[in-house]
């Protein structure tokens, strides 16, 4: 302890903290020569100089710790050692300025006052001479050149205190000297040859202060709109989202995002972090989001300084996206497991939301890597979330209608996660109790435990340890209607079938579906007869007069997108929209399928909006992901259309004993169609036309 004392009073240069000692000793000495001899140059008020007086006595107690602990540790030193050692050092030439610095003090506390007093105060200015390293450091043009802002400005105050205190002993009076530095006309209201010459050269080294402070100030603030430019300015805020490369799904992400804070009025910082050379096409395609405060921040992925930078320690969500234009093998798993692994990153309630590969065992991978952390996680699958909106939609396009409106924030409803305590007052209630009170809004589950149950049993008791899963438009955007009891009217209503039978067509043989994708919801007659068209050339007008003429449901083009688009866009020219009703498309480019879908009504499905908007939902939902899950497959609860040749009885109903008859059937009223919309929680039955609910089909 003592050697590294010794290191650091006398000799700093090879000392961690040296430096940093020498600036609080360096600062002690400015505020004790200011404090003992500004009242010698300004008439004062005596109060104030009483606060000088006791700033001056405080600097000087700490002269005197200084100079005990350089007394403590010089026996380090050889030539200093013992009793005889200290002796010699105190005739050292700095010791006996310390011990000068310090006499003033001692002779007041007896109150001796002599004529040399203020000589022996003053001499404390060679003390600056001890310093002589430190003062180095801040007058070396490297040292200055390369501080930041805030010491060039302190450097050049300092300098100009000093520049006035010296040229204040020429005019007798630190008020006259201060007076021409800052305001050069004052000079002229001199009238000694001597006073004017010391003026006009104090005036000079003022302007060039001046100019330089001003260079300064001019050049940092050119930095800073360089570094905000570049993408290179740290992130300070806290609660943001941060986004981890770009892709053609971060447009749609930051829209949902948007819509959702504009849902909930509330403001959002949103932080995206790509490399270099992504900067300037990332921000050419981020538009101005009303609720959204965007930063485009660049850097290395695998450098904690990037990081740093985004400030993920108080970040409350990350979304780490597929570059693909990067070309690291496996980036997201790399990127993943640097952030966890890094010793600095200690935000444990940071969720992480990670596009994947298709590969099917990539699970492992991330359980191995989150397997130590407190840290949420979901893995978002191109292929799985494709197969999961795909597999029914590409059967009837109005599943993919209603699937779309519940994964988007905009214009309908989306599931939220309320507590029990939030809606109803009761201490407890039955589920279908509470099923029936909620109006605007669909009771369609609950969450037990962290378990999703949709559609639970009517003796399922619901109470404050109960999360609700609510279908409605806003957070709060429901309504509590004390419905009086109905009695059953013992309907039995047949439960939908899962499979259905349904003629497909599939043109093309691209990447965005598969038979195994698409044969979950068809009967076994169906699935024998799907026809699969694979040409060189599908702009052929007689294979598609004979195809719209064959009884296909459903024709699926499956090509890639320049080859889709230009098809489309040749079979429109030659038949009318019915004629093309039947027609799918599948889409991964946003922009290309902006074209068609500008051009007329079209059934047309966007895989990379699917994703940003499912990867959104989870983002603000945390159950999501096993809620569509479970409505999107052949397990648990699905989404069934009641046609109504077939549930003809159904259709006079109206509201309230529809839900009621439904649940009493093991459904939930979800919604229905007028004229190819779908309308969620629509209470007018008689002008619906399809009625969509939720229940178990069976196979």
């Amino acid at each position: 302890m003592i050697k590294k004392l010794y290191k650091i009073l006398e000799e700093p240069e090879h000392s961690k903290y040296g430096f940093l000692v020498q600036k609080i000793i360096l600062m002690n000495l400015l505020i004790n020569i200011f404090s003992f001899s500004l009242p010698y140059f300004l008439d004062l008020d005596k109060s104030i100089t009483n606060v000088l007086n006791i700033l001056n006595d405080i600097t000087v107690i700490i002269f005197i710790i200084e100079l005990l602990s350089r007394y403590i540790v010089i026996g380090v030193n050889p030539g200093y050692k013992g009793f005889v050692g200290r002796i010699k050092f105190t005739f050292n030439f700095y010791t006996i300025i310390d011990i000068i610095s310090i006499i003033p003090f001692i002779l007041n506390l007896y109150n001796i006052n002599t004529s040399y007093l203020k000589l022996l105060r003053f001499i404390r200015l060679l003390k600056f001479i001890r310093m002589k390293h430190t003062l180095r450091r801040f007058i070396n043009v490297h040292y200055f050149a390369s501080s930041n802002v805030f010491i060039q400005s302190f450097i050049l105050f300092l300098i100009s205190v000093l520049i006035i205190y010296i040229f204040s002993y020429g005019y007798h009076s630190i008020k006259h000297s201060a007076a021409v530095f800052l305001d050069p006309p004052q000079i002229s209201e001199f009238e000694t040859p001597f006073d004017i010459f010391i003026g006009i050269i104090e005036l000079l080294l003022g302007l060039f202060i001046g100019g330089a402070l001003i260079s300064i100030i001019t050049s940092s603030f050119l930095d800073i709109i360089e570094t905000v430019k570049k993408g290179h300015a740290p992130y300070k805020n806290d609660n943001h989202i941060i986004i981890i490369n770009k892709n053609s799904k971060l447009e749609f992400i930051l829209k949902e995002i948007n819509q959702y804070y504009l849902d909930e009025d509330i403001h959002q910082d949103i932080v995206i972090l790509v490399r270099n050379e992504e900067l300037e096409k990332v921000k050419e395609k981020i538009d101005n989001y009303s609720y959204l405060k965007v930063f485009i921040l660049t850097g290395d992925i695998l450098n904690w300084i990037s990081y740093d930078r985004l400030n993920i320690n108080k970040a409350q969500k990350v979304i780490i996206l597929n570059d693909n234009d990067s070309n690291i093998s496996n980036e997201n798993e790399k990127i993943s497991t640097y952030i966890l692994s890094n010793p600095n990153f200690k935000n444990y309630n940071l969720e992480f939301i990670i596009e994947v590969n298709g590969d099917k065992h990539i699970k492992y991978i991330y359980n191995y890597i989150f397997k130590n952390t407190k840290n949420r996680y979901l893995l978002v699958n191109h292929e799985d979330i494709i197969e999961k909106f795909l597999n029914r939609s590409v059967i009837d396009y109005n599943y993919f209608k209603i699937y779309y409106d519940l994964l988007s924030f905009s214009d309908g409803f989306e599931f939220y996660i309320l507590n029990y305590d939030d809606v109803f007052e009761e201490d407890y209630l039955y589920y279908f109790q509470a099923y029936m009170k909620l109006e605007n809004s669909i009771l369609i589950g609950i969450v037990d435990k962290n378990k999703v149950i949709l559609n639970p049993l009517e003796s399922v008791m619901l109470n404050q340890n109960h999360k609700l899963i609510v279908l409605m438009k806003s957070r709060f955007d429901f309504e509590i209607n004390e419905v009086e009891t109905l009695k059953s009217n013992n309907l039995k209503i047949p439960l939908p079938k899962l499979k259905e039978q349904k003629n497909i067509c599939i043109i093309g043989d691209y990447n965005d579906i598969s038979l195994d994708n698409i044969v979950h919801f068809l009967d076994d007659k169906s699935k024998e007869n799907i026809t699969h068209i694979v040409e060189d050339n599908y702009m052929n007008k007689n294979l598609w007069d004979k195809l719209l003429k064959l009884k296909i449901d459903i024709i699926i083009l499956n090509l890639e997108d320049e080859e889709e688009f230009i098809l489309t866009m040749f079979l429109k020219s030659l038949y009318s929209e019915e004629e093309l009703e039947k027609l799918v498309n599948i889409f991964y480019n946003p922009q290309i399928a902006s074209l068609l879908s500008n051009t007329s009504r079209h059934n047309l499905i966007l895989s990379d909006e699917i994703i940003g908007k499912f990867i959104t939902q989870n983002l603000f939902n945390m159950y999501a992901n096993d809620i569509f899950d479970e409505i999107t497959q052949t397990k648990g609860n699905e989404l069934y259309i009641l046609k109504k040749d077939e549930y003809e009885q159904i259709y006079n109903f109206d509201y309230q004993i529809l839900k009621h008859t439904l649940y009493e059937n093991n459904m939930l009223y979800i919604g229905g169609f007028i004229d190819k919309e779908f309308y969620f929680n629509y209470t007018e039955i008689e002008k619906i036309e399809k009625i969509v609910v939720l229940a178990r089909g069976i196979l």
